[in-house]
């Protein structure tokens, strides 16, 4: 859906939503309830979807720097990422 996809980026990577200058305030408000909804279904990950998510997602670290950080093989972490975003996208109605 076109919702998940903007909040989970075209690449499948989370972006920053961050208003721009010619945003109005109804266009501010929706991208703040975005920003809400991403974090409430972040949450509702399982556990180690998440962390490798918001490390990879809302950190910006690497896969290397993830796998090395939780003692797991890069293959482990891109699974768990890309369970995890596909996870996501479930949870963000469109």
């Amino acid at each position: 859906d076109a919702e998940a996809d903007s909040a989970l980026g075209g690449s499948g990577r989370l972006e920053r939503i961050v208003p721009a200058k010619q945003d109005t305030p109804s266009q501010e408000a929706a991208k703040k309830e975005q920003r809400r909804r991403v974090r409430q279904a972040i949450e509702r990950l399982p556990p180690e979807w998440r962390e490798v998510v918001e490390r990879r997602d809302l950190r910006g670290q690497s896969i290397d720097e993830i796998a090395e950080g939780l003692g797991l093989t890069p293959k482990a972490v891109s699974g768990r990422l890309r369970r995890g975003r596909e996870q996501l996208r479930a949870l963000l109605p469109g």
